[in-house]
């Protein structure tokens, strides 16, 4: 994926940014910086070649979620999985 598009700008009033490449569409919310959408984008792959068809989606919650992150902020993503998606796999956590 070359461009990333959405990322590190404000978007127009009811625009969700969101760009498309080998993992599907990636929405991401207003004003989330190209490095965060980076992180983003390499989690969704990653989860992908991981879960392959149990994979439902990701959620980005919390302040980046609702569009109000600031530097400091983290990123808080659930990975929704098919019933069966998750039997035998630990939860891990990671932090960038």
């Amino acid at each position: 994926m070359t461009a990333k598009l959405g990322c590190g700008r404000s978007p127009s009033r009811g625009e969700i940014p969101s760009v498309t490449d080998d993992v599907g569409v990636l929405q991401f919310p207003p004003g989330l910086a190209s490095e965060r959408c980076g992180l983003l984008t390499e989690l969704a792959r990653r989860n992908e070649t991981e879960h392959g068809e149990n994979l439902l989606g990701l959620v980005l919650s919390g302040s980046a979620g609702r569009g109000m992150a600031t530097s400091r902020s983290d990123l808080d993503v659930i990975v929704v999985l098919t019933d069966t998606g998750g039997q035998g796999s630990e939860t891990s956590r990671s932090a960038a």
